[in-house]
């Protein structure tokens, strides 16, 4: 991901900040598509666009950009995004339709202790109890489980 942002006749300025923020951005990707259902039919619109931008001298960085738009449109119901997006990945190489069914697998698994310390900590960050949700957090991975906090909400991942 972190190459594709990167345009092939430019140079790369790599950055261990630039890494982490573009696996941040695939993460995003990832749990933005994982609730989404798969289409008979896309979105042609875009993705004539995104094929556009791949004939235009492989204008990956243009690709993305009409990726991440297709994303947060809601101009079309999210299974036809998602069917788009698939599409764009046989050209990206991202693994979108491997990584969506693990994120769904972690969704499903997470217990329900795991889920009321969730709601504890959510009250307790609502309150600005900080320290004590840290508590909580840390209680939670100790538990094997990971806490995210995202625009969305919080997400909760099972430890790799």
């Amino acid at each position: 991901y972190l190459y594709l942002q990167t345009h092939y006749r430019q140079e790369m300025n790599f950055t261990w900040e630039a890494l982490t923020s573009a696996q941040r951005a695939l993460r995003h990707l990832v749990d933005t598509i994982g609730d989404w259902n798969e289409a008979k039919i896309g979105c042609a619109e875009f993705e004539e666009r995104f094929k556009y931008a791949i004939n235009d001298d492989l204008n990956m960085p243009e690709a993305l950009a009409v990726m991440w738009e297709l994303v947060k449109t809601d101009a079309y119901p999210p299974s036809a995004r998602l069917q788009s997006l698939f599409k764009m990945d046989e050209v990206l190489g991202l693994n979108l339709r491997q990584k969506k069914l693990e994120v769904r697998s972690e969704k499903l698994e997470v217990p329900e202790e795991v889920m009321k310390l969730v709601g504890e900590r959510e009250q307790l960050r609502k309150q600005g109890r900080y320290h004590l949700s840290d508590q909580l957090r840390n209680k939670i991975r100790k538990m094997g489980y990971e806490i995210e906090d995202t625009e969305g909400g919080t997400v909760v991942k099972k430890v790799q």
